[in-house]
């Protein structure tokens, strides 16, 4: 399209809506009146919503727009706060615009008034007329109730425009008219008041069309220009609009759902049988049809996910799925979908459920009954709702469709959003599309997919598409990379730069590092005795360690810190708690210590400042002329890692640190030179030539202590023994291990030592795989992505066998043969056995590794070496 053709576009749009002129204000109040139950008064706080992001996209100021009658806004809404919120807007001048909404139920009064059902005196017509005529701008007038089109002779004048979402007289139900005003409001903002009401029209006629029901409304239109009463399309040729409007003018609503034929025949049934029909039957027939080699579960054919965000952030997703169900076991996966549903912040609307049987014939969801939400989760934060899909089986193919609303969170100023597109099943056709506001600066970034997109504004809203093919299953393995790093998802950011994200951060947090008193006392007493810097921050470590982690964390608890008192107080914290208490301590004891956000058991995107972390710990910068020689990274969630190790998913992140007045990236390492270690030193004495009697001594460091600890932390002693006695008989079967002595589990200041008595009736070689069996990672022929050994710590495996013979008689024959020494990518293996003077013999096995990430490349000929030095063990 020429600019020249873009401008003539633009000028038609403005001589349409004359009050659109850059230099009017614009207004708007929605009034929410009574209801009569919890149910419609949801669906109309998420209508009020849809008109709210809709004026916004319009351009109207999100300060300028009103909405009464919400649980946010106080709920009931009286005849006298309407009056006063309405008095309020006679301060507009003639050249502005002014948008009245009104939704819910009209009546009549005793006098047969015409009245607007609010709590309390009822809101007459006249009462109306009377507030309105005291506003001089130009006004736009939606009675969105039942029994509305009485109003409009009464309130229509030059200067008002007013539509009522039925005629005069009869049409008394709940009116379906004003949610489809909100749809087509958001789908074209900048159309004209005309166009807006003729498209709602239209999906009205749709809606009653596709649920077989004779239609009980029918929209009125007072027209100010001639004064008449006009009927839906309202003057609007919209056969003629149609034809002039490209269709890649990137004006359209959000994605959808249209081919999922769902008719509803039984209105009060919430799941109805519908014979074959030849669309149902040509879906189930090109779904039986598509290759399968690697034998999945289910199918996904078709999915389309669109995400819409609002000028005020708030934000709308919607997902349609289609699969096919190959076996039963994908019945599970597939056959049950839960929402989130707590209105008014997070409203989902289901649009369709349909579950096709192998013979064509269909079971249809009515989406008007779907279930109630559940109690608030723990674990989500929010109430549910779940659909059962029935009847639902291999050969069978299931779609659905659904909306989800997320109001703004006034506590959380930004707006970051990580949608996923890549699922466990092979997705063969993806659309993908996102819509923002043209002047909101929003970044986005399709991860780990090169496709580029179709990016196209029109009438104030960017929308940007993607089509995906044949999108692999992503199947989590053992030892992954963090999968941030492999599937693909959408990341949406109004985040500018990590600069601006510390910024925001702090302001989240501003108040959380306040100290009193208690938190002092408590410094003063760990530090008191203590003779180094490293023992006091041992002390404050180890102390903060043993608090309780629990995690309370809704609204901006999710984010914001408790204070140290309050922590210390409760004597429980999650992770940010506990950080934040650690540092305190340390501050108080002249040592400074850094907060630090980091995505634990994942990865973070540097390149993309947008919320991408689950997990805060504390840095502590060497200063190595106060005898602190390393950087210390310190994690106090939990209990079980010793000072100064690191617990697992830590290491190797980047994580973002602040300082006093900045934050930086850096990289996650262990403390000092630290690495995972297991040390064995065996020991058998051959009372004859069938009994073996001798002791191990056994340690552990870094994550294998960590994973050592967990295992027997508050367990019974009979409880510990078995653990340890089934790993040790991993490593040499038959034996039997008694007087197993272990140091306490709960003390972190000793480091894990095992000590314990063997007995085994064969010539003993055990092999080194206990706690870490570093072999098992490499149990696939070959791998196509790469492998984490050790949770990304470097790693060093110790063992030694020392075997004498007390007896005379004939003693095993060992032939050691060469030493086994290799290196490959970054992992040394050595065995080294010798006959002693004696007569016994001496083996000494080792393992480092010194690049915990093995490549893809590299994964064979590392799977070789150690099956190799495995075998050689093992004879």
């Amino acid at each position: 399209m020429s600019i020249y053709c873009s401008i003539a576009r633009l000028a038609a749009v403005c001589w349409i809506i004359s009050t659109a002129s850059l230099f009017a204000a614009q207004n708007a109040l929605i009034v929410i009146g009574t209801t009569g139950t919890s149910s419609i008064g949801n669906d109309l706080s998420g209508v009020a919503q849809t008109i709210h992001d809709g004026l916004v996209q319009r351009g109207f100021s999100p300060d300028s727009i009103e909405i009464l009658g919400t649980s946010s806004s106080g709920g009931k809404v009286t005849r006298d706060a309407v009056q006063a919120s309405l008095k309020k807007r006679e301060t507009l001048a003639a050249t502005d615009e002014f948008w009245l909404v009104l939704l819910g139920f009209s009546g009549r009064t005793g006098d047969g008034e015409r009245a607007f059902q609010v709590s309390g005196p009822r809101l007459t017509a006249p009462d109306l007329k009377s507030a309105l005529n005291s506003i001089p701008a130009q006004q736009f007038v939606l009675i969105g109730t039942s029994d509305s089109g009485g109003f409009v002779p009464i309130l229509l004048q030059a200067n008002h425009s007013v539509l009522a979402a039925t005629r005069e007289e009869g049409e008394i139900d709940l009116p379906r008219f004003p949610e489809f005003w909100a749809a087509a409001l958001k789908e074209n903002p900048k159309a004209g008041w005309k166009e807006i009401a003729a498209r709602a029209a239209v999906l009205t006629d749709q809606a009653y069309a596709n649920d077989n029901l004779a239609e009980g409304e029918h929209a009125r239109l007072g027209d100010p220009a001639t004064g008449k009463i006009l009927e839906a399309p309202f003057g609007v040729d919209s056969t003629a609009q149609a034809a002039e409007k490209p269709q890649s003018d990137g004006s359209m609503a959000l994605i959808n759902a249209s081919d999922i034929k769902v008719d509803i025949r039984k209105p009060n049934a919430e799941w109805e049988k519908q014979e074959a029909t030849p669309e149902t039957k040509k879906l189930i027939a090109d779904a039986r049809a598509v290759p399968n080699p690697d034998g999945f579960s289910s199918l996904l054919l078709e999915q389309r996910l669109g995400y819409s965000v609002g000028e005020d952030r708030s934000a709308e997703d919607f997902v349609m799925q289609r699969v096919y169900i190959e076996k039963e076991d994908g019945v599970e996966r597939w056959a049950n979908f839960t929402f989130p549903q707590d209105p008014p912040a997070v409203t989902t609307k289901l649009e369709a459920a349909r579950i096709i049987q192998p013979d064509g014939s269909s079971t249809v969801f009515n989406p008007a009954k779907m279930p109630p939400a559940t109690s608030v989760s723990s674990e989500m934060g929010t109430a549910l709702t779940t659909v059962f899909m029935p009847d639902a089986h291999a050969g069978c193919l299931i779609e659905i469709a659904y909306r989800t609303r997320h109001l703004l969170d006034a506590s959380l100023p930004e707006f970051t959003e990580e949608l996923p597109v890549q699922v466990d099943i092979p997705a063969l056709h993806t659309e993908l599309q996102l819509q923002v506001p043209a002047q909101n600066q929003l970044h986005f970034k399709l991860r780990n997919n090169d496709q580029k997109p179709t990016d196209v504004t029109a009438n104030g809203i960017r929308t940007i598409s993607w089509k995906l093919d044949n999108l692999p299953a992503f199947e989590a393995l053992p030892y992954d990379p963090p999968a941030r790093d492999f599937v693909v998802a959408l990341d949406i950011s109004s985040l500018k730069s990590w600069d601006d994200f510390a910024i925001w951060y702090r302001r989240l947090a501003r108040g959380s590092d306040i100290q009193d008193a208690t938190v002092k006392a408590k410094a003063d007493e760990l530090a008191e005795g203590a003779k180094t810097r490293l023992d006091k921050i041992r002390r404050a470590y180890e102390f903060v360690s043993a608090l309780r982690y629990v995690a309370i964390e809704f609204g901006v608890n999710g984010i914001r810190p408790r204070t140290p008192a309050v922590v210390l107080q409760n004597r429980y914290g999650d992770c940010k708690d506990k950080a934040n208490l650690f540092i305190a301590l340390l501050t108080n004891m002249g040592i400074d210590g850094q907060f630090v956000l980091l995505n634990r058991f994942s990865s973070t995107d540097i390149d993309f400042p947008s919320w991408q972390f689950n997990h805060a710990i504390a840095f502590v910068p060497k200063t190595p002329d106060a005898g602190q020689p390393d950087d210390l990274w310190l994690d106090t969630t939990d209990s079980t890692a010793p000072f100064p190790t690191l617990s697992p998913g830590d290491i190797g992140r980047n994580a973002l640190v602040f300082d006093k007045d900045s934050a930086k990236f850096l990289a996650v390492t262990a403390p000092g030179k630290e690495v995972t270690e297991v040390k064995e030193d065996w020991k058998f004495q051959a009372i004859d030539g069938l009994t073996y009697r001798g002791t191990l001594q056994k340690s552990w460091s870094g994550l294998a202590e960590y994973d050592m600890r967990s295992a027997i932390r508050g367990r019974s002693p009979r409880q510990r023994d078995f653990i340890l006695q089934t790993e040790l008989t991993r490593q040499l079967p038959n034996a039997d291990f008694t007087k197993l002595d272990l140091t306490p589990a709960d003390d972190l200041s000793i480091p894990m030592r095992l000590d314990s008595e063997v007995n085994v009736p064969a010539f003993p070689l055990p092999s080194p795989r206990a706690g870490i069996d570093v072999a098992s990672y490499f149990a696939a022929p070959e791998r196509n992505r790469p492998l984490l050994i050790n949770n990304g710590q470097k790693l060093h495996l110790s063992q030694t066998v020392e075997t004498a013979f007390l007896h005379d008689g004939p003693h095993p024959v060992v032939h050691p043969g060469p030493p086994f020494d290799q290196t490959v990518a970054g992992i040394h293996a050595t065995i080294k056995l010798e006959q002693t003077a004696g007569g016994g013999w001496n083996r000494t096995a080792e393992l480092t590794v010194d690049q915990p990430e093995v490549a893809a490349a590299d994964y064979a000929a590392v799977r070789k070496m150690l099956r190799d030095w495995t075998d050689q063990l093992s004879r």
